[in-house]
């Protein structure tokens, strides 16, 4: 009941949840898969759970930001913990598609410890970094300008020693007041 007074569905969701139930056809669209796969999840309906998680996977690249909005908000609302707000599929499909998806302003809408997550994730993986290095660098400066002083913890994730000395200095002339540097790992210390 917590959960639910935080979800808010359209009439579309509703009537297609309606209509699956009772085994009539209906029309799903991107609008409105999101809030129809959570009825689906809520009520365990197997079915149509399947239909949904294939639809949003073949309309990922269109769906991903407002799928993983959609979780965080009613994750962070409801203090839930709920397998459906489970966002690591997400996170796993913008690290994997990191190139494609840092261009995007979507990405500064995300939360920063789902942007922690993500960027982990990619630089665990083994995609070609120095390919994003300087859009990598533009979108962390941007999410300082965009959060403040809390996105200092995305930089923890950065190898100093890889980076030119140009990104210590921005962050010095520019964010001083800004960035935390309590927050950037051992290899700025030995950059420095």
């Amino acid at each position: 009941e917590e959960e639910e007074e935080y979800v808010e569905l359209s009439e579309e969701s509703i009537q297609a949840f309606i209509s699956s139930c009772q085994n009539e056809p209906c029309t799903i669209e991107k609008s409105s898969v999101i809030q129809l796969q959570y009825l689906a999840k809520k009520i365990e309906f197997t079915e149509l759970i399947q239909f949904t998680d294939k639809f949003i996977e073949d309309h990922s690249e269109d769906l991903i930001f407002e799928t993983l909005i959609f979780k965080t908000n009613k994750m962070n609302k409801t203090n839930c913990s709920s397998s459906h707000f489970d966002t690591s599929k997400e996170e796993k499909f913008i690290s994997e598609h990191l190139s494609e998806f840092i261009q995007k302003e979507k990405m500064l809408e995300l939360p920063i410890p789902l942007l922690y997550r993500v960027l982990k994730l990619f630089f665990e993986s083994q995609h070609n970094k120095d390919e994003l290095r300087s859009g990598l660098t533009d979108f962390l400066f941007k999410c300082l300008d965009k959060y403040g002083r809390s996105a200092s913890v995305l930089f923890n994730l950065i190898d100093f020693k890889e980076q030119r000395n140009e990104l210590v200095n921005r962050l010095i002339k520019n964010y001083l007041t800004v960035f935390d540097f309590n927050q950037i790992n051992q290899t700025l210390a030995e950059t420095v």
